[in-house]
Protein backbone atom coordinates (compact mmCIF):
# COMPACT_ATOMS: atom_id res chain seq x y z
CA UNK A 1 0.00 0.00 0.00
CA UNK A 2 2.42 2.94 0.69
CA UNK A 3 4.23 1.78 -2.30
CA UNK A 4 1.60 2.00 -4.52
CA UNK A 5 0.71 5.34 -2.93
CA UNK A 6 4.36 6.77 -3.22
CA UNK A 7 4.10 5.94 -7.27
CA UNK A 8 0.30 7.80 -7.12
CA UNK A 9 2.10 10.59 -5.57
CA UNK A 10 4.94 10.31 -8.30
CA UNK A 11 2.60 10.62 -10.62
CA UNK A 12 0.32 13.39 -9.00
CA UNK A 13 3.81 15.25 -9.09
CA UNK A 14 4.44 15.17 -12.12
CA UNK A 15 6.82 12.86 -12.99
CA UNK A 16 6.62 10.61 -15.85
CA UNK A 17 5.81 6.97 -15.35
CA UNK A 18 7.33 4.46 -18.13
CA UNK A 19 6.61 1.30 -16.51
CA UNK A 20 3.72 1.08 -13.64
CA UNK A 21 4.30 -2.22 -11.69
CA UNK A 22 0.40 -1.56 -9.43
CA UNK A 23 -1.78 -4.32 -10.11
CA UNK A 24 0.88 -6.93 -10.64
CA UNK A 25 -0.77 -10.64 -9.88
CA UNK A 26 2.16 -13.55 -9.15
CA UNK A 27 0.14 -16.60 -10.55
CA UNK A 28 -0.20 -19.16 -7.29
CA UNK A 29 -0.34 -16.44 -4.81
CA UNK A 30 -3.68 -14.67 -4.96
CA UNK A 31 -3.58 -13.46 -1.80
CA UNK A 32 -0.24 -11.63 -1.85
CA UNK A 33 0.52 -7.51 -1.84
CA UNK A 34 2.79 -7.52 -5.23
CA UNK A 35 4.47 -4.71 -6.99
CA UNK A 36 6.28 -5.26 -10.24
CA UNK A 37 9.23 -3.39 -11.86
CA UNK A 38 8.45 0.36 -12.07
CA UNK A 39 10.32 3.03 -13.40
CA UNK A 40 9.88 6.97 -13.90
CA UNK A 41 10.99 9.56 -15.85
CA UNK A 42 11.40 13.35 -15.05
CA UNK A 43 11.61 13.28 -11.52
CA UNK A 44 13.04 15.83 -9.61
CA UNK A 45 14.52 16.75 -5.59
CA UNK A 46 11.84 18.11 -4.70
CA UNK A 47 8.96 15.29 -5.31
CA UNK A 48 8.52 12.35 -2.50
CA UNK A 49 9.15 9.26 -5.45
CA UNK A 50 12.69 11.25 -4.77
CA UNK A 51 13.21 12.21 -1.41
CA UNK A 52 11.54 9.20 0.52
CA UNK A 53 13.20 5.31 0.41
CA UNK A 54 10.54 3.06 -1.58
CA UNK A 55 11.64 -0.36 -0.47
CA UNK A 56 10.18 -1.38 -3.72
CA UNK A 57 11.32 -2.33 -7.00
CA UNK A 58 10.70 1.39 -8.50
CA UNK A 59 13.29 3.47 -10.23
CA UNK A 60 13.57 7.07 -10.92
CA UNK A 61 15.52 8.51 -12.96
CA UNK A 62 16.28 12.46 -12.92
CA UNK A 63 18.11 14.40 -15.74
CA UNK A 64 20.71 16.70 -15.29
CA UNK A 65 22.67 19.01 -17.42
CA UNK A 66 26.18 18.41 -16.25
CA UNK A 67 28.75 16.45 -14.20
CA UNK A 68 28.73 18.88 -11.00
CA UNK A 69 24.43 19.22 -10.81
CA UNK A 70 24.55 15.43 -10.78
CA UNK A 71 27.25 15.20 -8.46
CA UNK A 72 24.83 17.86 -6.34
CA UNK A 73 21.61 15.75 -6.38
CA UNK A 74 23.62 13.06 -4.30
Amino acid sequence: ARIERLIGQGVEEGAQLLLDGRGYKVEGYPDGNWVGPTLFAGVRPDMAIYREEVFGPVLCLAEVDSLEQAIRLI
